[in-house]
């Protein structure tokens, strides 16, 4: 995976001062998911980003704060990503991955070797992932043991101005 084909934007550094308030404000008042322009061009003169190149069959992990964005493939071949997110089972998050029934016994595998729990939608037949998107994903935790977190990623004009 490289420049051409889609590798993924990385801004390194940025996991160490991300918030939500570095986010675009949407017309209905919720945080979108890209940063503020402003911020970007900030960040570009300290630290630009990056596009590796990543070996086929390699991984590339990265804190889910950092400031990253899909590029797009502008090779001939078409590129197949997996995004695995991991997060302890506290924090409850809602979001499922769709996959095809018929790979339900590999990933049922994957449980067994690694003792990791997979938020899977199963689905009879092809799951059409042009087609999926995060529009519906409800991104909060859900979980009333953590209001902080809750009040971070949903923020008020309160709990932003207590930070």
């Amino acid at each position: 995976m490289d420049e051409e084909n889609g590798s993924p934007e990385l801004w390194p550094g940025s996991h160490r001062d991300s918030f939500i308030q570095q986010h675009v404000t949407l017309p209905n008042d919720e945080w979108g998911f890209a940063i503020k322009p402003a911020l970007v061009e900030q960040r570009r003169n300290i630290s630009p980003p990056v596009q590796p190149t990543v070996r086929k069959g390699s991984l590339i992990i990265r804190d889910i704060h950092l400031w990253h964005a899909g590029m797009p493939n502008r090779s001939d071949t078409p590129r197949t990503m997996l995004a695995f997110v991991i997060q302890p089972t506290w924090i409850h998050a809602p979001s499922k991955v769709t996959l095809p029934l018929e790979t339900k016994a590999l990933v049922d595998g994957w449980k067994v070797n690694s003792g990791l729990e997979y938020a899977v939608h199963w689905v009879d037949g092809d799951a059409d992932h042009e087609e999926v998107d995060s529009d519906d994903v409800e991104y909060s935790t859900g979980n009333s043991k953590w209001p902080l977190l809750e009040s971070l990623m949903r923020p008020t004009p309160e709990s932003i101005s207590s930070l």
